[in-house]
This record gives C-alpha cells, structure tokens and sequence, in this order.
C-alpha cells in the first residue's frame, strides 16, 4: 500500500490519499494513513513554495529601480534586469562574485572609492545611503547614482544578507 501511495504521490502531486483497506493491525492502517497525510501537506507547502518563489521573482524583475541582494558573506544572491544593465554584468555572471568587484562606486567629487555598501549595511545593522555616488559598470563608465543599502534579517533576526537599491540620477 504504501509503495503505491508513494509512486501514486510522485506522479500526481494532487492525487487524494487511498483508503487503506488491507488486514494489517490497526495501528499500522493509521501509520499509513497518517504517512499519507503528511505526504499531502508537503506537496501542498512545496507547491506554495514554489508560487512564493514566483512571486517575489516577478516583483524583483517590475521594479523600476536596480536591485542586488546579497548573502551574508556579501556575494550576489540575486539582482534583477535594471540593475544588471546598469552594472554592464548578466544576471548569471553577476550571481556568486562578490558584491564589490560588480558593484564599484567613488565619491563624485573626489573620485575615491567608496566602502562597500551591502557589508556595511549588514555590519551596522542599518540603512546606509549614498547620495553624490558613482557606479564604475563593467566598461568603465561612470554613472551618477543614488542608492540605499539595507539588510536582510531571517525570522529570528539573525543578519543573512544585504540588499542594495539604486537607480540613475
């Protein structure tokens, strides 16, 4: 029985749990139906997982402004198409390098650079701005930005990343 709820399982995530109807104890049909049971409620939370994930996919690539997140170590954990043509970095190339050698800035006025703004957001355990910055993309170019930093807290509060916002100016 439980062999064939388990393949019924694979192939449709969607398949009702079968009456478990054989001669075995008592307590062994209530295992099985329990088993079932349980087996149910993580192809439902892995299907709402998967919509989450989605989700905030679809709404990192609407926003209009330049978005990196970043882990906690500071390497790039995602970032979306504005960003990703402003820095002159694909998304796939950007992913895993270190936040700071995709995302260059200097102070406007004196050209030096300027600290890392996902580390030190996650260091202070705050928003950090940078008004009169610009970004130095992959070619080069100087491009004058705004931008904030933030970091990422897990449900225990615990820091687990950074995320940076920017945008032309």
């Amino acid at each position: 029985y439980l062999r064939n709820e388990m393949r019924k399982l694979r192939t449709d995530p969607a398949a009702e749990p079968t009456d478990f109807s054989a001669s075995a104890s008592e307590e062994l049909r209530h295992l099985a139906e329990d088993f079932a049971l349980m087996a149910a409620a993580w192809r439902a939370a892995e299907g709402a997982l998967q919509q989450e994930k989605e989700r905030a996919e679809v709404t990192l690539e609407s926003i209009a402004d330049g978005v990196i997140a970043t882990d906690a170590q500071g390497r790039i954990a995602a970032i979306n198409r504005v960003a990703a043509k402003i820095v002159g970095w694909r998304a796939e190339q950007a992913i895993g390098r270190d936040f700071d050698q995709v995302f260059c800035i200097e102070d406007e006025t004196t050209g030096k650079p300027l600290d890392n703004v996902a580390v030190q957001a996650m260091k202070e355990d705050a928003v950090i701005t940078s008004n009169r910055a610009v970004l130095r993309n992959r070619e080069g170019e100087l491009i004058p930005i705004d931008n904030s930093a933030a970091p990422i807290h897990t449900a225990h509060g615990a820091i687990d990343g950074a995320v940076v916002v920017f945008r032309n100016v």
